[in-house]
């Protein structure tokens, strides 16, 4: 048994001194890789907002997780860079060393005081060598180690989430309700609170000597490492925090997500009186005020199909140019979820077509299918006339759905409203990123030559009530008249 501990030391010894070449091929290989996920993770962050899906509470679980994928990407990619930069000085410092050997300080023939100052502070070109040697396998370790802190920490929550969700869905009502009400979320942040003290003291907690306590720790501990799954990083965090040296490092976890976040939110604006968004604002298009005057006074590229980039998503309405020939125009108008529980409140009749969220053929289907899958168990003459007879009942629900719609929409031109009955209405799913809304089709008689307004008008539920209000949004668009 000890020859073959001895066998393994000296091969990790050995795997050791060349792991360089390792580190240098997964960081070269990886930072490739890095650069297209992070290209295909902004444009699926444009897929999710476009669809409105971040309205659903699983989904935006989901979306936390989404972004922690993105910030694990935007860590690993800074300091990879960082890592292969420090290796490719320590590969240059080997190839000065091979050719001038070690730094001859009597050769340089400096004021000795400062020939001792540079001793002390530069020391030798080998220990140098070293320095850059141990910050390089430093950095690429500690890369992995933050991005697990961060997924355990994701994790974590999560988990604590799919707990008290169902529990509170069950005894919120009663007088138990207390427990997912206050306790359980209050437990959840206490026991936070108490593995981060652990984690940024180094495990100062676990030093209390204590039998009673030392059972409930490795108790939670256990069960905290499998919901988390630290166990796949805690010898790293081990490894790192019995040497002075390395200890430091942990302190600096926080600092660099905090770091990151702000980065990711500095901007630089060359002129004062150029319109811009107000971050206060929020993503709320209809109750802006920057964006929504800014879209009015300029061509905005989310609202025409002809100017749109390819990693932007529409917001609100779209044109097909904001330049048109034809007073025939074509408006299409993104469906939302507050548009969705307008059109379903105002006709109660209307079946929902498809069930919301995650979903399988193999299990999952919508109230309309179930209830055409019933019937057509019942019916035992599938003839055409039955399957002529269900599809026009599922007609007059699609028809229900676009009369419905085609009340809450309004278009005004210059101010001047389009007869709703003049207004032909689809179903459309536009080919920028998929986006589900209707298709408005309708002829503008008052346009004139040059430059027009386009205001789209919509009702909305105020405060959940069962009360309607107006909302608006203009763009403009050039009529060449030709």
């Amino acid at each position: 048994m000890t020859m073959e501990k001895n066998v393994l030391k000296k091969w990790l010894d050995k795997l050791q001194e060349e792991s360089w070449n390792l580190e240098l091929i997964i960081s070269g290989f990886s930072i490739l890789g890095l650069f297209k996920a992070k290209a295909f993770l902004d444009n699926a962050s444009v897929i999710f907002y476009a669809n409105d899906i971040q309205h659903d509470s699983l989904m935006a679980w989901f979306q936390v997780f989404f972004w922690i994928i993105y910030a694990s990407v935007v860590i690993s990619i800074i300091f990879l860079l960082v890592h292969v930069f420090l290796r490719g000085l320590w590969i240059g410092a080997i190839g000065i060393r091979y050719v001038s050997g070690e730094i001859d300080y009597d050769k340089l023939n400096y004021n000795p005081s400062i020939t001792n100052y540079l001793r002390k502070k530069l020391g030798n070109f080998d220990d140098y060598i070293l320095k850059l040697e141990k910050a390089s396998s430093l950095i690429f370790g500690y890369t992995f180690l933050l991005i697990m802190v961060l997924c355990s920490s994701f994790l974590y929550f999560l988990f604590m989430w799919i707990i008290i969700n169902p529990l509170s869905r069950l005894i919120g009502n009663s007088n138990f309700g207390w427990i997912s009400g206050w306790f359980l979320p209050l437990l959840t942040l206490l026991l936070a609170l108490f593995i981060i003290i652990d984690f940024f003291s180094g495990g100062a907690i676990k030093k209390i000597n204590i039998k009673w306590f030392s059972k409930t720790y490795i108790f939670l501990n256990k069960v905290v490492s499998w919901i988390t799954l630290s166990f796949l990083w805690k010898p790293l965090y081990f490894n790192l925090i019995d040497r002075k040296k390395t200890k430091w490092l942990i302190y600096f976890v926080i600092p660099i997500f905090a770091l990151l976040s702000v980065g990711i939110t500095i901007k630089y604006n060359a002129y004062s009186i150029f319109p811009k968004n107000f971050e206060s604002d929020g993503t709320r298009i209809y109750n802006s005020i920057a964006f929504k005057e800014k879209s009015r006074f300029s061509f905005q590229t989310q609202f025409y199909d002809n100017l749109r980039k390819q990693n932007e998503a529409i917001l609100v309405m779209s044109l097909q140019n904001n330049k048109i020939e034809s007073k025939s125009m074509e408006l299409f108008v993104k469906l939302s979820n507050l548009d969705e529980e307008v059109i379903t409140k105002m006709d109660s009749t209307i079946k929902p077509i498809a069930s919301k969220g995650f979903k399988s053929y193999l299990f999952t289907k919508s109230s309309y299918e179930e209830e055409l899958i019933s019937r057509k168990n019942v019916e035992s003459n599938k003839d055409n006339a039955y399957y002529k007879t269900e599809q026009q009942l599922f007609r007059e629900n699609l028809q229900k759905i676009l009369t419905t719609a085609k009340k809450i929409y309004a278009v005004r031109i210059n101010g001047e409203l389009i007869d709703s009955d003049s207004i032909d209405i689809l179903f459309h799913q536009h080919s920028n990123h998929n986006e589900e809304g209707f298709l408005l089709l309708f002829n503008a008689e008052n346009i004139e030559e040059g430059l027009n307004l386009l205001t789209l008008e919509k009702l909305v539920v105020v405060n959940d009530e069962n009360k309607n209000s107006k909302i608006d949004f203009t763009i403009p668009f050039i009529y060449t008249g030709n």
